[in-house]
Formats: C-alpha cells, sequence, structure tokens
C-alpha cells in the first residue's frame, strides 16, 4: 500500500483502523539452512522464513461505530441519528471462517489463511539459525573471549617477566655470595701481609700491597651493596609479577567461564510452540 493513499485517508477520515483475527502460527521445522546445489543458490541469504501467523485482517478508515439516539415528550419529537461509513483499504481473510478454527488442526481453515505476521531468523556463517537475541549472546560471548585473550597474554607476559626477574635476583644473590668470599680473602690476605712486616703499621707507613688490598676490599663492599639492592628489588618485582600473573589467570578462567555459560544457554536453533493451537483473537488497534 502506497503511504500517500494512506496519509490521503487519516487526512480524511481522522483515524485508520485495523481488525485482525489470528488463528496460529505456521512453523518451518528446519534448524539449518541448506543451499540449493544449482546456480540460483541462495548463497547470500541473511535470514530465512522460519514461521508465519495467519489468519484474517480488515484495514479501513473511519470509526466501525453505528450510533442512533431518539427523544420524545408529549407532541413534541425530537431525534437524532449519526452514521459512519468507512473505507476498506486492504483485507484478506473470512472472520466468520476464522471463528470455525479447531485445537490441533494443522492448517487453518479455508479462507483463513491471510498472512499476518513474517518471522525472520538469521543464518549463521555456518547456516545454522539463531535469533537475534541468541546472535546478541554469541557476540557477547565472542567479546568475552577476546577480553579472555588479552588477559592470556598478560599473563604469559607477567610470567616471563617474572622468571627474567627471578634469574636476575639470583645472580644478584651470587654477586653478594662472591664478593663476600672475596672481601674475606682479601681481608685474609692483608693481615697476613701486616703480620709478615711486624704488626701494625703508623699512618702513612702501610705497604703498597695493603693499600691495594684495602682498594680492592672498598671495591667488593660496594659490588655487594649493589647486589644486595638489586636482588631484593629483582626479588619483589619477581614476587609482584608472579602475583599478577595468577590474578591474570584467575580473571582469565572467570572469562572463559562465563563465556561458556552464555554459549551453552545459546541454542543453536530457534525454538517454536506447537504449529495450530485453534486459538482466535479478534483486536482493535
Amino acid at each position: 500500500m502506497g503511504a500517500a493513499r494512506l496519509e490521503a485517508a487519516l487526512s480524511r477520515e481522522g483515524q485508520l483502523n485495523v481488525d485482525m483475527a489470528v488463528v496460529g502460527r505456521l512453523e518451518a521445522k528446519a534448524n539449518h539452512a541448506r543451499a540449493l546445489d544449482d546456480a540460483t543458490s541462495c548463497n547470500g541469504a541473511t535470514h530465512m522464513v522460519t514461521g508465519m501467523t495467519v489468519g484474517a485482517f480488515a484495514m479501513y478508515t473511519g470509526a466501525a461505530l453505528e450510533a442512533r439516539a431518539g427523544a420524545a415528550a408529549g407532541n413534541i419529537g425530537g431525534g437524532a441519528q449519526f452514521a459512519r461509513t468507512h473505507e476498506v483499504l486492504r483485507q484478506d481473510g473470512d472472520f466468520g471462517a476464522c471463528g470455525r478454527a479447531q485445537p490441533g488442526a494443522e492448517v487453518p481453515p479455508h479462507q483463513c489463511g491471510a498472512l499476518l505476521r513474517v518471522e525472520l531468523a538469521p543464518i549463521g556463517s555456518d547456516g545454522a539459525l539463531s535469533s537475534d537475541a541468541e546472535q546478541a549472546q554469541q557476540a557477547e560471548a565472542d567479546r568475552l573471549d577476546r577480553v579472555a585473550d588479552r588477559w592470556h597474554t598478560t599473563r604469559k607476559a607477567s610470567a616471563a617477566t617474572a622468571g627474567v626477574a627471578a634469574v636476575g635476583a639470583l645472580s644478584g644473590i651470587v654477586v653478594v655470595a662472591v664478593r663476600s668470599l672475596q672481601i674475606d680473602s682479601a681481608q685474609f690476605d692483608r693481615q697476613m701481609e701486616r703480620d709478615s712486616r711486624g704488626g701494625a703499621f703508623a699512618e702513612g707507613d702501610e705497604s703498597a700491597e695493603i693499600a691495594r688490598l684495602d682498594a680492592e676490599i672498598a671495591g667488593y663492599k660496594a659490588d655487594r651493596k649493589v647486589g644486595v639492592g638489586v636482588a631484593i628489588g629483582l626479588t619483589l618485582g619477581a614476587t609482584a609479577l608472579a602475583g599478577f600473573s595468577g590474578v591474570a589467570r584467575g580473571r582469565e578462567g572467570k572469562l572463559r567461564d562465563r563465556s561458556a555459560s552464555i554459549r551453552k544457554r545459546a541454542s543453536v536453533a530457534p525454538s517454536f510452540g506447537p504449529g495450530f493451537a485453534g486459538l482466535s483473537v479478534a483486536g482493535r488497534f
């Protein structure tokens, strides 16, 4: 129907009405769309008709109401009459035939099979049918999986970095241990040097060898101090990264579980009710 015709009718009559009788639904029993083998197959189809509501309807302008009123008093009579006609714009089916619908019927009564509503189901990439709500659930599950993938990458990177930090901390501990041994060795050598020269020296009278050993000891102590700081820092860093990796693992697991739960709830095939229930409903909109 043209919009211009509807606009003109509405401007003239002031209102549009639709009477409708619904007797049931025709349903597709398929849950998967299969393309035909010939050259005219529906390879580009995005939706498939899965249900059609049938019955009878009539669309018309104006009101369907007719009213009459009259009054008389003595010899004086008065009366009023009001009637509105309506123009039928489109109709299909017979309302009387729809009233003969039987419960459990596989087909609608004769002259009561007008198409009132068409239901579509989106076709997935694999041909499986799903409702719009199910596709939204699938999209949400895909989004959760992408977020979980990012957490997985973060977890792997954190674990790898924690491993590197742990190796660095171990290296710092080794440096501290080695420098401690070197300090003990240098101090022993210095003591031996002093003993060989007859004990303690006056200030400024120490030999060059003792001065060299003192310098070595000071350098070893500085290295050990740095090693202690590095070992402590990297140990704390490795611990923090390991903890963050554990948090990332937990977050990833929760997202995976939530995604799996959504995918489990989302049925691949649309669910339909019984075919014809014999229900006849009339309504004006």
